[in-house]
């Protein structure tokens, strides 16, 4: 079995573990919680050591078929692109549950989604399916709004929990929509990645496939990562939410889009994403200037924290506007740099 099965299996197992503990158990909950982010951590760091640059490909797969008629399978790998995510996401984990401290009611719910929010997260950035790919995200995806409703601060939680809900219930229903008009226009019948750019190289899609499907990821991932002028869900949910939730969503699971970008749209879709290159860079000028002039006039902590994280990534869109070598591996730096950087910052933030 895979080291990334245990890496994003422990969270989801202690997740199942906590739903039997009963509630009055509030250490032993914790505990639990605690242990199971820790183990994923270090083997999550003993992934990112054991991982040879050298060797091409991706490295500690694990494929086992499911759905053959549609071609779903369980199917996780890491190569240079997703195993920096995949200790990003064990680190900040981690360091999520420490700082959970601050929670005093409904403790055992708390941390059984903050558990499911890990393991969707870890399970996303493994996945080489795209059907498990988008249905981990899913996962991670659901924790954050009740999080904010149930334990956010401030007088605008409520607001704050239906805007982040809304906007990206609707992001990931347009990717979604271009995640299937891919594997129906591909006529491979995979949703395995590795098997679809195989086919996709030797049988690329027409021009007007790609143009159809290019900007249904590049909006629908957007939205997910609060691509402006799309963008205003970020900083009121994270200055709502709990410290834990605001650490996790905004450090890690905020890459899930560029990592999709990164992954699906720009090697499937070559055609159409040189034809998008102007519009994401003038939209991720958007991000960069008009956001980090936003963060200049906060005098709120959390608000201007949250406008910088969004301003951050328009330097990962500029990138990936580069459409080179050099500019993507820029991109990745970043997400794995903002996500150590946002991830602490919003922990100090709620400390004080």
């Amino acid at each position: 079995m895979s080291t990334l099965t245990y890496i994003l299996g422990w969270p989801l197992l202690a997740a199942l573990v906590v739903a039997f503990v009963p509630r009055n158990y509030r250490f032993a909950v914790r505990l639990i919680a605690l242990l199971a982010t820790f183990i994923s951590t270090l083997l999550a760091v003993k992934l990112f050591v054991q991982f040879d640059a050298s060797v091409g490909g991706f490295q500690f797969v694990q494929k086992i078929p499911w759905v053959q008629t549609l071609g779903i399978s369980y199917h996780v790998g890491v190569d240079g692109l997703n195993v920096g995510l995949i200790l990003l996401g064990g680190i900040v984990a981690f360091a999520a549950s420490c700082v959970s401290w601050e929670i005093k009611e409904r403790e055992k719910e708390y941390y059984l989604l903050l558990l499911i929010m890990t393991g969707g997260i870890l399970g996303a950035f493994a996945s080489l399916d795209m059907f498990f790919f988008y249905f981990f995200h899913e996962l991670a995806l659901i924790p954050p709004f009740i999080m904010i409703g149930v334990w956010g601060r401030g007088e605008d939680k409520n607001y704050a929990t239906f805007k982040i809900t809304l906007y990206l219930t609707v992001g990931a229903l347009i990717a979604l929509v271009g995640l299937i008009a891919l594997y129906v226009q591909s006529g491979a019948n995979t949703f395995d990645l590795v098997e679809l750019t195989n086919h996709l190289r030797a049988n690329p899609l027409n021009s007007q496939a790609q143009h159809f499907i290019f900007p249904l990821l590049l909006f629908g991932f957007g939205i997910l990562v609060s691509l402006w002028p799309f963008h205003t869900w970020a900083p009121l949910g994270y200055g709502a939410a709990p410290t834990a939730t605001a650490m996790l969503h905004a450090g890690v699971l905020k890459k899930f889009g560029l990592y999709g970008l990164i992954r699906i749209a720009l090697p499937l879709l070559p055609e159409a994403a040189q034809s998008w290159l102007h519009i994401i860079a003038y939209l991720c000028l958007g991000n960069i200037l008009f956001c980090g002039l936003v963060a200049m006039r906060q005098k709120n902590l959390n608000l201007l924290i949250g406008n910088s994280s969004v301003a951050h990534m328009g330097f990962v869109f500029l990138g990936l506007a580069s459409l080179n070598l050099i500019g993507l591996t820029g991109a990745v730096v970043i997400m794995i740099a903002h996500g150590l950087l946002a991830a602490l910052t919003f922990g100090l933030s709620g400390y004080l």
